[in-house]
């Protein structure tokens, strides 16, 4: 799958905003779950979704209505958009979809850009210390 095969789709009237968390159906569902939290306890406003030129593996329901297994969302009071994602992506087509996302987000107009994700390591209930990566840009904010 190229990059050619997800496409963004927003509606034309999106705001502007600052940031992008990006949770999508991998391993914990750390981040899936974090982003949907996030947009259900803000209110965010569906603006968009991702598309993929092949049917989808699977398709999430909304009160038996089916929808679009990638969804973006903002909260324009607080500069705010989190992409989330249902779909289990196979590595292969990993690139394809950092590609939509980078694009997401020069649509949106963001300057940042976060991944939410799990890290599949042995712990036990008093060790969730939460870590993160980021570029040297990143760091001072």
């Amino acid at each position: 799958m190229s990059s050619d095969d997800i496409s963004v789709v927003l509606s034309d009237d999106r705001p502007p905003v600052d940031t992008l968390a990006v949770g999508v159906s991998e391993y914990g569902l750390a981040g899936l779950t974090a982003v949907d939290y996030l947009a259900d306890q803000h209110s965010m406003r569906e603006v968009g979704h991702l598309r993929t030129s092949e049917p989808p593996f699977s398709t999430p329901f909304d009160n038996g209505t089916p929808r679009h297994h990638t969804r973006l969302y903002v909260d324009k009071a607080s500069s705010f958009a989190v992409l989330v994602g249902e779909r289990f992506v196979p590595p292969a087509q990993a690139g394809s979809l950092a590609g939509a996302i980078a694009t997401a987000g020069r649509k949106l107009g963001v300057s940042d850009i976060t991944m939410l994700t799990g890290v599949p390591i042995a712990h036990g209930p008093d060790d969730h210390v939460p870590f993160y990566i980021a570029t040297p840009m990143y760091l001072p904010r």
